[in-house]
């Protein structure tokens, strides 16, 4: 049996919820997995707290650092309880202020179970988003962890990573999550006839009908109104924690607004490039709506013509792809022939067991992730 190493350093770029069962598995593995979130989430609850507040999509954020908490712990239990909730979509506004104001003075039963200091912690964040709230700010859905998030980057003064350290630390996350870049953008879609479509909202194919048509590229806009590209280069800490990690993982998830949205920023392939540990590549093992008219082989060469960005060799992005033969996705498309001429190792591998289909299996990708590590 493999000797867990809890330092040992994997980075995901992801985004959405693809990764949260993962990432629960994860911590039994290593407390050191860096997460480069996508910040551009722009349907649900995410979708009104950026329209009153002009800040970056925090929901994601929230999500993974939730996940990578060890929750036999009843006060992280308790903690991680309370910011998840969310509020109900069927009250009316009035309704649901009052319940938010239940927590606030914590009436509330979930804010009852928290343990003093966190529940002062929390109930003194939950009081500053309700004072800045304006009146109109619809409450349905919203999440508690996200208004809590919301507060503590605004009393930060933005500071996106002081205000998740603070996050963090509430809840004793296990790993370092961080948005991609740290600016209030949005992302756009350029389909097969040149459409485009603003805003991850109706890209996913969650929220609305999916795409019926395929989707040729994806760039970062300003807002949900303009469709000029916004041209923006990754920070030195975004990366220095590429460089830093021991493997980089590309994982499975909504392959446009998830994947490629973390790897489109300028610096992100360079950084990739230069740290010469292993690179992995998990496809979906089921239907992504985003993949719309794609097969695998278009599937590997969009994510390898992002990655090497003209000017990059793949040996230096990209050098095994996880795969198991019996997933629903690409079970009868998988060509090894293509990946050797890629100079791409594949990994065949269960990863699917019959609680888990047609999903991943956490452990079975932990432990596929961690065969490379050991090779």
């Amino acid at each position: 049996m493999r000797k867990i190493n809890k330092d040992f350093r994997i980075l995901f770029f992801s985004g959405g919820t693809a990764l949260r069962e993962f990432s629960k598995q994860l911590i039994h593995h290593t407390s050191n997995s860096i997460h480069l979130i996508t910040a551009f989430d722009s349907g649900g609850s995410s979708a009104e707290i950026r329209k009153w507040f002009n800040i970056i999509a925090v929901g994601d954020i929230r999500n993974r650092l939730l996940a990578l908490t060890d929750k036999k712990d009843k006060l992280t239990k308790d903690i991680v309880k309370l910011l998840s909730y969310r509020l109900s979509k069927d009250q009316d506004n009035q309704v649901l202020r009052e319940e938010v104001e239940e927590l606030i003075k914590e009436k509330h039963p979930l804010i009852k179970e928290v343990s003093f200091p966190h529940r002062k912690i929390i109930t003194y964040y939950l009081k500053s988003f309700y004072e800045k709230m304006p009146k109109e700010f619809d409450l349905k859905r919203a999440s508690i962890g996200n208004l809590v998030l919301t507060a503590m980057y605004l009393e930060c003064n933005r500071d996106i990573d002081l205000s998740i350290f603070i996050f963090s630390k509430l809840i004793n996350s296990k790993g370092i999550v961080r948005p991609v870049v740290d600016q209030n953008l949005h992302i756009g879609a350029i389909l097969e006839d040149n459409e485009i479509v603003l805003g991850q909202h109706l890209i996913t194919g969650k929220e609305v009908k999916p795409l019926e048509k395929k989707i040729k590229e994806i760039f970062l806009c300003k807002d949900l109104y303009s469709t000029d590209r916004v041209e923006i280069e990754v920070d030195d800490i975004t990366k220095s924690l590429i460089k830093s990690a021991d493997l980089i993982c590309y994982p499975m998830g909504s392959f446009f607004s998830s994947l490629i949205a973390t790897l489109i920023p300028k610096g992100i392939s360079k950084a990739i490039s230069d740290n010469p540990n292993p690179k992995v590549f998990v496809p979906s093992t089921y239907e992504d709506p985003e993949l719309f008219g794609y097969s695998f082989e278009e599937h590997i060469r969009t994510l390898l013509k992002v990655l090497k960005n003209k000017e990059l060799s793949t040996e230096e992005v990209l050098n095994f792809v996880i795969l198991d033969p019996n997933a629903p996705a690409y079970k009868d498309q998988i060509d090894l022939n293509l990946l050797k001429s890629l100079n791409i190792k594949p990994i065949l591998t269960t990863l699917i067991t019959p609680s888990s289909y047609p999903k991943i299996d956490p452990k079975k990708l932990c432990d596929a992730l961690f065969s490379i590590a050991d090779l």
